[in-house]
């Protein structure tokens, strides 16, 4: 809820059905504060029979991952590419990350995991 109210600050807005949502899982803690903006946010009827917001668990995948960029087995940064990106555009991405110096022997993409390239 701290992380919530932190980014309204930043925002400096917040619409009528997230405030509302954050003051029912604020009842379960100070139940009687809550009762008092609830009144205050127009609501003629008691906050304790009200429904909890719903889980939407589709909201928290993300699109994107972090991802070791490594010359040699050894780690020289990390990035952050697209989930579902093809071989050839997350090793153009990892070279780009780093500096090589030599030639390329192999290049290894573990999907989601690692960019690995083998220089000799």
């Amino acid at each position: 809820m701290m992380i919530f109210v932190n980014e309204v600050y930043k925002v400096g807005k917040c619409p009528r059905e997230y405030a509302e949502n954050l003051i029912k899982m604020f009842s379960c803690i100070c139940p009687h504060v809550s009762e008092e903006i609830w009144q205050r946010m127009g609501h003629d009827d008691t906050l304790a029979f009200e429904p909890w917001p719903e889980f939407d668990e589709s909201k928290i995948v993300e699109d994107t991952v972090e991802i070791a960029v490594q010359i040699n087995g050894k780690t020289k940064a990390v990035i952050e590419i697209a989930k579902d990106i093809d071989k050839d555009s997350a090793l153009a991405q990892g070279k780009e990350a780093v500096n090589i110096n030599g030639d390329i022997i192999k290049e290894i993409f573990v999907p989601g995991r690692i960019i690995n390239f083998v220089v000799k």
